[in-house]
């Protein structure tokens, strides 16, 4: 098993002992295990174990020597890695002192401390040599191990008193080839001085203690194994270093070889102009072996493991986590990166980690299959990744069969075809088809397929990769850039149980001029209201609805109060009995006088009884729910007039209660609020309508204010009005006042021209 820490950062390393063995591979390594430890002959057996990178290699070595370590017969076991000595000179010596202080450990027996001291002595009158010549950068063990096998240097040692005929050869022999610099002067010098060191001493020659040490190597009852892992990261040269040391020391008894290693890297290494890699390698190799091949299947039981570790991290990600979806994204191409177990704990990690930067408090702040899928393309894709990066608009747009635009159409599949084609490309058709399930936006572009704004919303609450709100986080694996988070929206929510509390949440972010936007995406979480919070929710919205803006912020886009007019409408909507509609309705009416959606409503029902669409009420209770309501705006109009007046949906209320009431009632309310210029004023305000006109996107609007002269004529006597204001010095009105009376006069002369309302010339 591999190592995990809290962060659940993977340090992939090969498991230790077939008790964690997932792959099925634990019969392969125990009989490899027990293949060794029966094996004993007169000479070296060596054995490869080959396999690619990430394919279990170590993890069988390491199950194979954790299960003979548990047998009576287990061989010696010596573990070295070449690789970690290649940089430096001491790689000979390195061996041989590896292999004698596994041996003369401190529980050894007698026998085995004294052939680790012969394998010291072996390794250190090879590593002289070795120092010499690698110093002269000559293809060192190849010659070093090529003169040990001929006996060349074993004749010389045999009598001391040839040493200075040794030294002059090899000195004669160096001077062909080594440039006479101080560099090579000084290991001449160094070389002789060893030997002489050594003379003085009487040691034993080479020869001599290579036979001690054959004859203490087949006196073992149980082999030596030599492992050596990861030879394929060393270079052409050290390569050869090393299995020439093998080779020419094949002739040493109850030795066993096991190498481990990727076996086309290294004969694409050994091979050169004279022979062919794998030639050299099948004088070497006795016994080939190719690991197991993986079973898929196994691997991807550890991947969903791992995966269901993350998801069950956290409880809203796992309650968000589609099943059907995710194996239409696994089969679609997902499944096809993990081939090995490296490339599954590599995945794990990073996601993981991102996992944890989505959690909030109680919510999951992304889609998890998304956030999966896309941290696969990070990590195995990454150029597929960039390129989508960078392509929000092509991959989040929506558009539909009746606005279909064929220019931009083709511009965004040029996008999406660069992106699918910057795949790996075995890999590119799986990217299309993981593309087509995590952004269904651009079925439109691809096949003709239209999704509805319904399903647009869903996506939205979903916190889905294909929305244009949350593209962006699951690259900036942030949700803090966010305007509103999921637990702002689930929050809202929550807060429908109490009237007063979620009303002033509603001013709250209305005076922070953001509530247009909020209600905008609020929608899409609408539906998630619950039914037995619908009075409380649906009366804090028309509590609201009077006090917020009435014209939107945006160039196209409703203002506030549509938003609440609309979320109202669809709560009441929702309720499927219709007498708790009008219940619910005219309860409020009696015990309110915030007007504006109550108006909307009725104004809404009335046109859909004319054009005989669906109606939400009874028609009974519709006439009812009128009547309330004029006797409620009638009460209020005559109790506080100026503040029916400032009302920001004042000429919609006025033209509902002469419409729906008696004429007689609204028409001496005006005359009676416009007995004086300063009253006419006020009603003329009131009466002031704009509209707002762009050039570009990107300027600010044009607004033209105006009074339409029918608005004027519906509730007041212009005779009247106008005998006040021609006696009336309008020369101490303000410039605000004075606007006025021009915009009356400019409506009059618009409707006798028969021109537009908010004409300017």
């Amino acid at each position: 098993m591999t190592n995990i820490d809290k962060f659940a950062f993977s340090a992939d390393r090969p498991i230790k002992n077939i008790e964690q063995d997932v792959l099925g591979r634990a019969d392969f390594a125990k009989n490899l295990s027990d293949a060794i430890s029966q094996w004993k002959g007169d000479e070296s057996l060596v054995i490869a174990l080959h396999g690619d990178w990430g394919s279990g290699k170590s993890s069988i070595k390491n199950m194979a020597l954790s299960y003979s370590k548990q047998q009576d017969d287990s061989p010696t076991i010596i573990e070295f890695s070449p690789w970690e000595w290649s940089a430096q000179d001491k790689i000979v010596q390195a061996f041989f002192d590896e292999i004698s202080k596994s041996i003369g450990r401190k529980d050894s027996s007698k026998e085995d401390k004294k052939l680790a001291n012969i394998f010291a002595k072996y390794g250190n009158h090879l590593s002289t040599a070795h120092t010499f010549l690698k110093g002269a950068n000559l293809a060192l063990p190849l010659l070093v191990t090529s003169i040990l096998s001929t006996g060349l240097i074993s004749s010389y040692f045999t009598d001391n008193s040839q040493l200075p005929i040794l030294i002059a050869t090899i000195t004669s022999f160096i001077a062909l080839i080594l440039p006479a610099t101080g560099k090579g002067s000084e290991l001449l010098g160094k070389l002789s001085e060893n030997y002489e060191k050594k003379s003085k001493l009487n040691e034993k020659n080479l020869a001599e203690i290579r036979e001690e040490l054959i004859t203490a190597l087949k006196d073992r009852t149980t082999p030596l194994l030599i492992v050596m892992d990861d030879i394929d990261r060393l270079t052409t040269v050290e390569l050869r270093m090393i299995f020439q040391l093998i080779k020419a020391n094949t002739d040493f008894p109850n030795v066993i070889f096991l190498l481990l290693f990727q076996k086309d890297i290294v004969e694409k290494k050994l091979t050169d102009g004279t022979q062919s890699g794998e030639n050299y390698l099948e004088k070497i190799i006795q016994i080939p072996f190719t690991i197991p091949q993986i079973q898929i299947k196994q691997v991807h039981t550890v991947l969903f493991n791992l995966l269901n570790n993350v998801i069950y991290s956290h409880i809203d990600a796992e309650k968000k986590f589609d099943q059907q979806r995710w194996a239409e994204v696994y089969h679609n191409g997902f499944k096809n990166y993990f081939n090995n177990l490296r490339n599954v704990y590599r995945f794990n990690s990073t996601l993981c980690f991102n996992f944890n930067l989505f959690k909030n408090d109680d919510i999951f702040e992304a889609d998890p299959i998304d956030l999966i899928v896309i941290e696969c393309l990070r990590i195995f894709e990454p150029t597929v990744y960039t390129k989508l990066s960078q392509s929000k608009s092509a991959f989040t747009s929506l558009s539909s069969s009746y606005s279909d635009n064929q220019t931009e159409k083709a511009k965004y599949l040029r996008v999406i075809d660069d992106v699918i084609n910057s795949a790996s490309e075995k890999n590119k058709e799986s990217v299309k088809k993981i593309l087509t399930s995590l952004f269904p936006t651009i079925k439109w572009i691809i096949s003709n397929y239209y999704h509805d704004h319904s399903s647009y919303q869903e996506w939205f609450t979903q916190l889905r990769i294909c929305h244009k709100d949350h593209f962006d986080k699951y690259f900036k694996l942030s949700f803090d850039s966010e305007d509103f988070t999921t637990s702002d929206f689930i929050n809202f929510i929550q807060l429908t149980v109490s009237r007063e509390k979620l009303k002033e949440k509603i001013l709250a972010l209305d005076a922070r001029n953001v509530l247009e936007d909020f209600l905008c995406k609020f929608e899409a979480y609408s539906k998630q209201v619950p039914q037995e919070n619908f009075e409380s929710y649906l009366y804090a919205m028309l509590d609201s609805a009077d006090g917020i803006n009435s014209e939107s912020n945006q160039f196209f886009g409703f203002s506030s109060q549509t938003y609440i007019f609309r979320l109202s409408f669809w709560c009441l909507e929702n309720i499927q009995d219709r007498k708790q509609r009008a219940t619910l309705l005219n309860k409020y009416i009696n015990l309110n006088s915030n007007f504006s959606f109550i108006n909307y409503f009725l104004f809404k029902e009335y046109k859909s009884r004319e054009e005989n669409q669906e109606t939400l009420l009874e028609d009974s209770d519709f006439q009812a729910l009128k009547n309330d309501f004029i006797i409620q705006l009638n009460h209020f109009a005559n109790s506080f007039p100026d503040k029916l007046i400032q009302h920001n949906s004042f000429l919609s209320l006025v033209y509902r209660w002469k419409e729906w009431g008696n004429s007689s009632d609204i028409l001496n309310w005006f005359e009676s609020k416009t007995q004086d210029i300063q009253g006419i004023l006020k009603i003329l305000k009131a009466m002031t309508q704009s509209t707002k006109s762009y050039s570009s996107s990107y300027t600010k609007p044009h607004v033209k204010r105006y009074i339409k002269a029918d608005t004027v004529i519906n509730f007041l006597n212009v005779p009247r009005i106008s005998n006040i204001i021609n006696s009336s010095d309008l020369s101490i009105l303000s410039e605000e006042e004075k606007d006025l009376i021009k915009m009356l006069k400019k409506g009059f002369e618009n409707k006798a021209n028969n021109r537009d309302d908010d004409f300017d010339d």
